[in-house]
């Protein structure tokens, strides 16, 4: 697709909207009283031509090979030509339109004193296909300056502007989609056939672009994520960087948003646009809002504070409806509100809320609790012998159970026994016995009472369908409570709470087969799937947590750095088994706020994802969630080098978080990190071990290397023991960066710059990304130099600047690794004469981690272990998420 004619198209339709604003002015000149949706189409008109010249000037300068990489099928190109030929479809319409109009005002009933009345009457009568326009063009309008911010991001992109900038562009243009997407909602639909078949074809291609303009802010993201870019593309120079006066130029093609305002009481679609959508901080402010008044609802709920749960509801509830959260959310949040009612005791207000819930066609999001709802509230109507709307409750939560849980759950026997009591109660024996005849032998249906039955169905903050007399209780020689449900159906969640970064991933199990999923989706990251999250906190001064992993936007300064009075709070995972011989000296560690232990902190930061856990699981599983959450198995991931002391301190804040309530809970489990890497590569065949084979596992992290020998105690099970005590040391790839560090800034000293200059702080952040992101993982010891784009043009040799870049030898590179990889050389074989004096054979040496991801560390592993184990060295092609899908596995 040829961009010049993208431009010639913009730049003739620009002048048919020239056109139709002079006709819109000749004719509203001579018009007693113009209505707002006249003057507001030629409004529309007037800034889709501005919009129009603007992508005609930017088609023109887009760089084609930039956009070719972000946009490599064209779809940016194809969707602006085809959105170009709907806006000529309108603007033909629009012109027949008026010509009508002014046709029909040179009548022999318009002339003279009837002249200006008569027109604003023909107005009047087509004043709906005006509106229609004016919403088209308006669609049109966004979508285009959609279009110009895409190549603005490509120019930019181009002229290696900074991160800061690019990213200020594509969150612009996050909110331009969202105001394609509101406008296909809100806009006015055609009655006649043929249009409505047009505005069909319209709104398809309107929702075509806003897929392209989604896929294309995901794909710039990524290569703006990168890092800074070279404007060498395959050996060519594709011109040079944009001066400020070009770049000012390029943000002066985007025209502002019109301002529309219209009476109270009535609706517009622009008004929609204008006061619901006009702020993005408004409206970032208020799903922040939100999100606090859900967390500290369900403290309240934790606290037993009902009363205070059901008013942070109810203000939920409203700024749900006001915004028009979407539907899931909403019903989610009105059932949670019941619930509040429901523990004291308003049974009115709490049916008033489930009842239109419960009796919809479908079973609803929070199905689970909506049904245990009614179950309370026909419990609540029997003590108060109502005994009509006991019967009403109880069968709808039957009919509930019965779709979600199927006929043969003890959820659903325990509603149909209470059914047949109601029965007894209204003197109808032989009914009672019917449904009575449907329940197992043996069975009986427990609580009486409404609020026993709640406290039961809420415990452990979820819907628990087994009565307490029900469960399986260990007898003498029983197994283990932890492997009572082995064989059913369960939802393991694994939580790898690492020192710098967190993962998660879960399975539903049936017997011990189960398929691990990672959890990608997390706040804060936009549409970015992340696999993992960093382990950070941030506390304002009254130490109340304003941002943690992803969703740090309240946190920080524009520059980057946390606000004033904000305190960034990391590595915390590792205070909690101070004291026991850890790696790390106690005082190299992050400050903790004054008040708060580390179990305190952990606490906090468990919360947090704890919600976000819940949140992905009910959008993944749906009612298959609600109904297992409060039977969710746990395994946590601990290092190697933790004693008790550690994972009774990891414990405490789980329960704290409200993962579990009491110590004793058989749910949850703790695997170390180089036990769940070798579960994981065991069950995927990268390991093949027999009873009684070692295998010594690495776990090559950020701050530190862990080491660990296990023997295979069971083959089916698959069971590991300890075979050796573990060790490790602070020797994770942070300490490549600090060896790094020390070279850069021996480099930049030689610049002599003055204190504080802002070229030497550009160098510096710049040299340390590139070293982090590139060539910390791709280093090899292969004689190769690297040249790192420090965005500056002065020449500095003395410093090995030149052109803008600074480059480092093999050897200095190779002085950062040395000292850090001959340590855990050290630690490898300390473990393998461990091993040797244990006689076991030691079949697989297994390196896991971010760190053993680099390719000069494997290498050296292999290089220096005994000759006879270097065919044994091994590592998963994802280093990482094998930690935590080797917990489910565990778990399973």
């Amino acid at each position: 697709m040829d961009p010049l004619s993208i431009a010639a198209g913009a730049a003739g339709l620009t002048t048919g909207c020239a056109t139709i604003v002079r006709t819109i002015y000749t004719l509203i000149d001579d018009t007693v009283d113009v209505d707002e949706n006249v003057s507001g189409l030629c409004d529309e008109v007037a800034a889709l031509s501005r919009v129009l010249e603007s992508v005609s000037q930017a088609s023109i300068s887009a760089p084609r090979v930039v956009i070719a990489e972000v946009d490599p099928d064209e779809s940016l190109w194809i969707t602006v030509k085809a959105t170009l030929g709907d806006i000529k479809t309108t603007l033909d319409k629009l012109n027949q339109l008026l010509a009508e109009i002014q046709k029909a005002s040179t009548s022999v009933f318009s002339r003279g004193f009837l002249r200006k009345p008569t027109k604003q009457l023909r107005f009047s009568m087509r004043l709906k296909d005006i509106t229609i326009h004016r919403d088209r063009i308006k669609s049109y309008n966004t979508a285009m300056t959609s279009a110009l911010q895409m190549i603005n991001v490509c120019l930019m992109i181009q002229s290696n502007s900074s991160q800061d900038a690019i990213f200020s562009v594509l969150s612009n243009l996050r909110s331009q989609v969202n105001r394609v997407e509101l406008a296909l909602h809100v806009e006015h639909r055609p009655d006649a056939v043929e249009e409505k078949e047009e505005d069909d074809r319209i709104s398809r291609n309107l929702r075509q672009f806003v897929r392209v303009a989604e896929n294309f802010h995901s794909s710039a993201s990524t290569i703006v994520g990168e890092g800074p870019r070279s404007t060498v593309w395959g050996g060519s120079i594709l011109g040079d960087p944009l001066t400020e006066d070009q770049y000012s130029n390029i943000q002066g093609w985007i025209p502002p948003p019109i301002d529309e305002e219209v009476e109270d009481g009535t609706y517009s679609p622009s008004s929609a646009l204008g006061r619901g959508h006009n702020s993005d901080s408004d409206d970032d402010i208020d799903k922040d809002l939100v999100k606090r008044l859900e967390e500290l609802a369900l403290e309240s709920e934790q606290n037993r504070d009902f009363a205070k749960a059901e008013n942070f509801y109810k203000k939920v509830v409203d700024r749900r409806e006001a915004s028009h959260s979407p539907a899931h959310d909403l019903v989610a949040t009105k059932v949670s509100l019941a619930y509040a009612y429901l523990h004291q005791e308003k049974w009115s207000e709490a049916e008033s809320i489930i009842a239109p819930i419960a009796w919809g066609k479908k079973v609803p999001v929070a199905g689970a609790k909506a049904y245990a709802g009614l179950h309370a509230l026909a419990l609540a109507h029997l003590k108060n012998a109502d005994f009509e709307s006991a019967d009403r409750c109880c069968k709808r939560s039957l009919w509930g159970k019965r779709k979600l849980f199927g006929k043969s759950h003890p959820s659903y026997y325990e509603t149909l026994g209470l059914l047949a009591s109601i029965c007894d109660a209204r003197n109808d024996a032989v009914e009672a016995e019917a449904h009575r005849s449907f329940i197992p032998v043996g069975y009986e249906h427990v609580e009486r009472d409404p609020l026993a039955y709640l406290n039961r169905a809420t415990q452990n903050a979820g819907f628990n369908p087994l009565p307490q007399a029900q469960q399986q209780q260990p007898s003498a020689g029983a197994p283990k409570p932890e492997l009572a449900t082995r064989g059913k159906s369960r939802l393991i969640v694994a939580v790898h709470f690492g020192t710098e970064k967190c993962a998660v991933a879960f399975a539903f199990s049936r017997g011990t087969e189960a398929k691990e999923d990672i959890i990608t989706e997390w706040p804060g990251a936009w549409s970015y799937s992340k696999p993992t999250i960093p382990t950070i906190l941030y506390y304002d001064q009254s130490r109340r947590v304003v941002g943690w992993g992803c969703d740090i936007a309240d946190a920080l300064a524009p520059t980057g750095y946390p606000k004033p009075g904000i305190m960034k709070v990391e590595w915390f995972p590792l205070q909690l088994a101070l004291g026991e011989g850890a790696a790390i000296d106690p005082i190299n560690l992050p400050p903790l706020p004054e008040g708060k232990s580390a179990i305190d902190v952990s606490a906090d930061y468990l919360f947090k994802l704890r919600m976000a856990i819940r949140s992905t699981l009910q959008k993944t599983l749906g009612a298959v969630f609600e109904a297992e959450e409060s039977n969710i198995s746990w395994c946590f991931t601990t290092q190697a080098v933790w004693s008790n002391r550690g994972r009774d301190a990891l414990r405490s804040a789980i329960i704290t978080a409200g993962y579990i309530r009491t110590e004793q809970d058989p749910r949850l489990m703790f695997v170390t990190e180089p036990e769940a890497a070798a579960f994981f590569c065991s069950k995927s065949g990268l390991l093949n071990l027999k009873l009684e084979d070692a295998v010594l596992v690495l776990e090559c992290g950020k701050g530190t290397v862990d080491l660990s020998a296990f023997e295979v105690k069971s083959e089916n099970p698959f069971a590991l023991g300890e075979l050796t005590a573990g060790s490790g040391d602070s020797c994770g790839s942070s300490a490549l960066n600090r060896n790094f560090s020390n070279i850069l800034r021996t480099k930049i000293r030689k610049m002599k710059l003055p204190d504080g200059s802002r070229t030497a702080g550009k160098v510096y952040a710049k040299s340390i990304m590139d070293f982090e992101n590139r060539i910390k993982t791709d280093f090899r010891n292969n004689g190769q130099k690297w040249a790192v784009d420090v965005g500056i043009e002065t020449q500095f040799p003395e410093a090995d600047i030149d052109e803008g870049y600074m480059v480092f030898t093999n050897e200095e590179i190779l002085q950062c690794f040395e000292p850090v990889v001959n340590r855990i050389l050290e630690l490898v074989r300390n473990q393998i004469i461990a091993v040797q004096a244990q006689n076991r054979t030691l079949q697989n040496i297994l390196v896991t981690g971010e760190f053993g991801a680099s390719e000069y560390l494997f290498q050296q592993i292999k290089l220096h272990v005994p000759l006879q184990f270097q065919r044994k060295v091994v590592r998963p092609m994802d280093s990482v998420s094998c930690i935590v899908k080797g917990a489910v596995t565990a778990g399973v």
